[in-house]
């Protein structure tokens, strides 16, 4: 119901095109990119729609962009429903749900949320509901300041449980994913690539069309050898084009932590024109957790990934 899909080739029983989200199809993914796909094809793996009813194969993937722009929970939703009832709190932290009921209690419930704006604490009170949607870290961790998790965990913290033995910050799972770079020796037929300049920016925002529009990506939805289910891909060869004329390497994959350690390694890479592979552990088996380091609310949380302790993903990444 959310998706407006503008691509006339999906199927209208697995895709929406009424919604308010829009979802497009890149119209010209670069002709290396599309080569790619055929080979793979060629291997016997069929072109699919990745959200379509089948995800074992290839797929260039939709993304949500309208009319060359990215789409957002805001421009999707709000910019078109603004109402007197709506009101955008910015720079407040929030520190706690507020929780009315008795420890331990069969039905407790969230009545509001504490903050703090500036050096000043507040406490709003709902009228309705509460919604905590504060991402895979910051809710379990404004849930356990909360009193609500594992009792021994919260009472370490002199935290006193309204809630618990709730498996509050379990079950953290990730896809690892690694960079595999292939130099493109022949570059004659590559699309030019997206640049920071004026013209290139202003191309999106008022004929919604150029580089910057559109970012296509391959999909190859495959089995591991330890997955028998070929309904059930649990990997996925994510390639794409970065062209040396354009927006780099490490402009794309946000290269900015300890550059002088990394650097040294790509420089090579980021001086050509490359067919990216990433592939990636869709289905991971592995969990790790989100606990507290301290009950300060703005104490960062323990996240502990875990990633590969698990021997099944250990060996579907290698295949």
């Amino acid at each position: 119901k959310s998706e407006n899909n503008t691509d006339p080739n999906v199927d209208p029983i697995y895709h929406g095109h009424s919604g308010p989200v829009g979802v497009s199809t890149p119209p010209n993914p670069d002709p290396l990119l599309l080569q790619w796909q055929q080979s793979l094809h060629e291997l016997g793996y069929p072109i699919i729609d990745a959200n379509g009813p089948t995800q074992y194969g290839t797929s260039i993937m939709s993304m949500t962009i309208k009319d060359g722009m990215r789409q957002s929970t805001a421009n999707s939703y709000l910019e078109s429903n603004i109402c007197p009832q709506l009101n955008i709190l910015t720079g407040a932290f929030v520190t706690k749900v507020l929780i009315k009921g008795q420890p331990y209690g069969d039905q407790p419930k969230a009545v509001g949320v504490e903050f703090t704006k500036g050096n000043r604490e507040y406490r709003v009170q709902a009228t309705k509901e509460t919604i905590l949607s504060a991402g895979t870290y910051n809710s379990p961790h404004i849930l356990m300041l909360s009193g609500i998790g594992h009792r021994e965990h919260l009472e370490e913290f002199e935290i006193s449980p309204i809630w618990a033995d709730l498996p509050v910050g379990d079950n953290l799972q990730d896809h690892v994913a690694l960079v595999i770079s292939m130099p493109i020796k022949n570059t004659t037929n590559l699309l030019s690539g997206a640049e920071i300049n004026v013209q290139q920016l202003y191309d999106p925002v008022l004929r919604h069309t150029g580089p910057l529009a559109q970012l296509p990506t391959l999909y190859l939805l495959f089995n591991s050898s330890v997955n028998p289910d070929w309904t059930y891909p649990d990997i996925n060869l994510n390639s794409g084009i970065i062209a040396a004329n354009g927006l780099g390497f490490e402009n794309i994959f946000y290269l900015d932590k300890r550059p002088e350690e990394w650097r040294p390694y790509i420089e090579g890479v980021i001086a050509n024109s490359n067919l990216e592979v990433i592939p990636v552990l869709t289905r991971p088996k592995a969990t790790g957790f989100v606990r507290l380091k301290s009950r300060d609310p703005t104490a960062y949380p323990i996240i502990q990934q875990n990633l590969l302790r698990h021997p099944d993903d250990r060996q579907a990444f290698l295949d």
